[in-house]
């Protein structure tokens, strides 16, 4: 079974619209002399490192590793959601998902800090961000592993045999039936059309474009979904999503940034790579972490040295 797409790390989370711009604003996680804390979009430290872990802050609250439990901080560092969880993800929407026990995915809301009720009980295998009001989840049947969408009231607003499913982006989403291959669907769950265009898709769609694997040696590039063809060419060892025009591509052993002409924006030279948020994405060194800005290919300059 293909496993739901979700980074853990969470950097491909972007804001449903219409939240305000304190809901849009975001800190981010950085690691110094082996603790957690998270900088604002101008490398400015926000939340002293304290934690243990931490993923990145969204929609007011962040998730953080405490005594070996996970729990929620809000924008001041106070811990709102007390470290109770084997593990727990970033907020999405409004919701984020939750593993009490180390077993099975729920998800809460900000209401947890008072009542302490999952918003909706967990009892999935696994469990992806929202996007468009719908979120993955992963089930057992007594045929193995399936994947569907819920809605934010915990309700299936669909499901079907699907062994893999992407999340919604501009009203389509992109599953893999068990034995019909990949279609794309519209937010009612209807077939829309076969994605059979010579290619595997590997991840999410953004801005139009499907990160791809083609048939045959593992070589990766992007499908234009609106223009019905190849957009970038199957070159690269690994892709990941466009964010705000750049996407993360790996040549060589290493990664960097290109552009939606294919070009690099950004020359491979990080050993991993993240996708744009506000204006910044996180990059891997070694074991060290930093962040760059999309004129880092100009510059040079780091928003965050690589740290650890």
């Amino acid at each position: 079974m293909k496993k739901i797409v979700w980074l853990i790390l969470a950097l491909i989370l972007f804001p449903a619209a219409g939240l305000r711009a304190e809901e849009q604003a975001r800190l981010f996680p950085v690691k110094k002399d082996g603790k957690w804390g998270y900088i604002d979009r101008a490398g400015k430290i926000v939340i002293k490192p304290q934690f243990e872990d931490a993923l990145i802050l969204i929609e007011g609250l962040g998730p953080v590793k405490k005594d070996g439990k996970w729990g929620y901080v809000d924008k001041s560092g106070k811990i709102v959601i007390q470290p109770q969880f084997i593990e727990a993800r970033p907020f999405s929407e409004g919701l984020a998902a939750v593993n009490p026990l180390g077993l099975k995915w729920g998800y809460l809301d900000a209401s947890f800090a008072r009542t302490g009720k999952l918003a909706t009980e967990a009892k999935y295998e696994e469990a992806g961000r929202f996007s468009q009001g719908l979120a993955i989840v992963e089930f057992g049947t007594g045929l193995g592993l399936f994947c569907g969408y819920i809605n934010k009231s915990g309700s299936f607003a669909f499901k079907g045999n699907f062994i893999e499913c992407l999340p919604f982006s501009e009203g389509i989403a992109l599953v893999e039936f068990r034995s019909a291959g990949y279609y794309l669907i519209d937010s009612t769950g209807k077939n829309v059309e076969a994605f059979d265009y010579g290619f595997y898709p590997i991840g999410a769609t953004s801005e139009q474009l499907v990160p791809v694997d083609q048939k045959g040696p593992a070589k990766y590039g992007y499908y234009d979904l609106k223009q019905k063809q190849a957009a970038i060419p199957t070159r690269f060892d690994k892709v990941k999503s466009f964010s705000e025009g750049f996407a993360p591509v790996k040549e060589g052993g290493k990664w960097g940034y290109i552009g939606k002409d294919g070009n690099y924006a950004i020359p491979a030279q990080f050993d991993d790579a993240f996708e744009f948020q506000d204006g910044i994405a996180m990059v891997k060194t070694g074991t060290k972490i930093g962040y760059v800005d999309h004129a880092f290919g100009v510059t040079g300059k780091f928003v965050w040295e690589p740290s650890e």
